[in-house]
């Protein structure tokens, strides 16, 4: 499933297309396992304070969801299998 406001409950991968802060993580179902990230920059790389807000997130809400930092743009997921 993509990152919307509509994922369904039974999914358990979402991808968020241009990961640009942490917010993903804590509107994405307590069900999901795994939040894959694209970027919107340029060169298709999170920043360091994307990944540091990403992971605290996930700390903070306390999910077992594993974040997949995946340096790829939004525009070109060929990293994503």
């Amino acid at each position: 499933a993509i990152c919307t406001n509509q994922i369904p409950r039974e999914a358990t991968s979402v991808l968020q297309l241009g990961t640009e802060d942490a917010r993903a993580v804590t509107f994405v179902p307590r069900t999901v396992d795994e939040l894959i990230t694209s970027s919107s920059e340029q060169s298709g790389e999170l920043s360091i304070s994307c990944r540091r807000q990403l992971k605290q997130q996930r700390e903070r809400r306390g999910t077992g969801a594993v974040i997949q930092y995946i340096d790829q743009r939004a525009d070109d997921l060929s990293e994503t299998k």
